[in-house]
C-alpha cells in the first residue's frame, strides 16, 4: 500500500516524517512529512491520456521504476492508494465530516477517470536529500 512519504513500491520511508498518526486504523503511518531524504528519487510518468505524474521511489526501486514492464503494477498502487485516501472509512479515520453524495460522485468520478488512464513512459528523475 503506498503510503504518504514512502517508496512507491517498497514503502520504505524517503522522506523525513515530522509527526505520524496515532489513531489506531493509522497507528504509525506518516502523517506530516518534510524534506526528501538522501534515498529519495522522483520520477516522472507520461499518462495515457496527455498528462504527467511524479511518483518518489528509494533509490534500489528506481531501476524497476524506470521499466516499461513494471509500469502497470506501479499504476495500480497507485490507485489503490487514491481509493484508500477517497474511501469513507479514511476519511472518518482521519476526522474528516462524512462526505455529500456529491462528494462522493465526484470522488468516485475521478477514481474511475484514473482507472481509464495508464503510465505509458518514463520521463526522468531527479534525487531528493
Amino acid at each position: 500500500m503506498k503510503r504518504a512519504g514512502c517508496c512507491t513500491l517498497c514503502d520504505v520511508e524517503v522522506y523525513e516524517v515530522k509527526t505520524r498518526w496515532t489513531i489506531p486504523a493509522l497507528a504509525g503511518e506518516p502523517r506530516q512529512i518534510g524534506q526528501p531524504t538522501v534515498n529519495a528519487v522522483r520520477a516522472t510518468y507520461a499518462l495515457s491520456d496527455g498528462s504527467k505524474m511524479a511518483l518518489t521511489f528509494c533509490r534500489a526501486c528506481m531501476l524497476t521504476a524506470m521499466e516499461p514492464v513494471a509500469f502497470p503494477e506501479i499504476w495500480k498502487i497507485v490507485l489503490k492508494a487514491f481509493e484508500r485516501e477517497l474511501s469513507p472509512e479514511y476519511l472518518e479515520a482521519i476526522g474528516n465530516k462524512p462526505r455529500t453524495l456529491e462528494q462522493h460522485e465526484h470522488s468516485s468520478t475521478f477514481v474511475a477517470g484514473l482507472a481509464n488512464k495508464s503510465i505509458i513512459g518514463f520521463l526522468g528523475s531527479d534525487t531528493g536529500g
